[in-house]
């Protein structure tokens, strides 16, 4: 599990519940004694690596967000009672879970939920450079990720700084309205570092057959976020145990149809590109 630093348990709350491998996922911020702290806890607490976000200097411009209407402190309108009203449940559940902070960021600004993402809104540098990936290596001994990769270019340069893996990302897609996808610079940046780290893809894996179309790419693992999300909104550790289950239940029947019997016969040969959609076809057996 990769444990963001906005999360609203802290860093040690979640390494003291869960007993499975812990990756930090951090920002550089204004004030650098900030990001240090967040490593040396880290490093107390039993992460075994530290994930550096770089594609988010400044938030981007998120449109569906305003669309909906999206605040952190949700604003009682006509639209939002209807809601509650169609959703009853969810929100008598939500009524009787504890007040959500940003525990990580408690000693070093306001308390109240809404104080706080202001403040933490603040806190990122936007003048973040290569330079500050260079100091994070130096005071963070264990396995450094770079985050937010989409090219060959950058690849190259975190190899060389001592990074030792690549998260291809981009945010959801939300930061930058007319980036590329993840998976669509997957392929360009696993050939710039050519095995010396391993390659994860970060966004837009939703069925099984997205995990093997990365893992065919040369990915060597893939991370999940929105699929898990919508599982825990809507029935809690149960909901997060399910989508987990239809994952790996997609993943084992596409390997089954398709003829792989093991992760490691499904390669670039397994692809076949039809206009901007990329299909898989069967292993002859």
């Amino acid at each position: 599990m990769a444990l963001s630093a906005g999360a609203t348990l802290s860093i040690e709350e979640v390494a003291a519940a869960a007993t499975g491998a812990k990756w930090l996922q951090i920002f550089i911020y204004r004030d650098r004694g900030i990001t240090r702290d967040f490593a040396e806890r880290a490093k107390a607490a039993g992460y075994e690596a530290l994930v550096l976000t770089i594609d988010c200097p400044v938030l981007g411009r998120r449109e569906r967000d305003i669309r909906n209407g999206f605040t952190i402190n949700p604003r009682l309108t006509v639209s939002t009672i209807a809601d509650a009203a169609l959703h009853a449940g969810w929100w008598f559940r939500m009524l009787r879970t504890p007040k959500v902070t940003f525990k990580n960021f408690e000693p070093y600004g306001a308390k109240s939920v809404v104080d706080m993402a202001r403040y933490i809104s603040t806190l990122i540098d936007p003048a973040v450079s290569w330079a500050d990936v260079e100091w994070l290596r130096t005071i963070w001994d264990g396995p450094l990720i770079l985050k937010g990769v989409l090219q060959a270019e950058d690849a190259i340069r975190a190899v060389k700084l001592g990074c030792n893996g690549i998260e291809v990302s981009n945010h959801g897609g939300r930061q930058f309205d007319v980036t590329i996808g993840a998976v669509e610079a997957l392929e360009e940046v696993v050939d710039a570092v050519d095995g010396a780290v391993p390659v994860l893809l970060d966004g837009g894996v939703r069925r099984g057959s997205d995990v093997l179309k990365a893992i065919a790419l040369g990915a060597t693992a893939v991370l999940i976020g929105r699929s898990h999300l919508w599982g825990l909104a809507i029935a809690g550790e149960a909901g997060v145990r399910r989508a987990l289950a239809l994952l790996k239940a997609e993943i084992d029947l596409a390997m089954a149809i398709g003829g792989w019997c093991s992760l490691g016969d499904i390669g670039r040969e397994s692809l076949r590109r039809i206009e901007s959609v990329t299909l898989m076809h069967s292993r002859t057996l």
